[in-house]
């Protein structure tokens, strides 16, 4: 099945408002605000042909103690990179 295909199928599923496919992952390692080492993963994600092209690629950061950031979506990935909300992962935990 052809990939536009299956975010279509996907954006079918009772409920589903988005759809998006993780290009890449990405292990980082960084040094907290606080001077803690995080491991952090990194996906790309892509919302398809079908999202409006402005928006088509953001990210989502996970660090290894729970912290996670997102970004503003954009219509690269160099610039969702920049978008993204970094010092979320400094903040503290709930």
């Amino acid at each position: 099945m052809h990939i536009d295909a299956l975010f279509t199928e996907l954006a079918n599923v009772n409920g589903v408002f988005e759809v998006a496919r993780v290009l890449e992952t990405f292990e980082l390692v960084r040094n907290a605000k606080d001077g803690r080492v995080q491991c952090v993963t990194v996906q790309i994600l892509d919302n398809g042909t079908r999202a409006n092209p402005h928006y088509r690629y953001g990210c989502f950061a996970t660090a290894d103690d729970g912290r996670t950031a997102t970004g503003n979506p954009d219509e690269s990935i160099e610039m969702a990179i920049k978008l993204m909300h970094w010092e979320h992962l400094d903040l503290p935990l709930d």
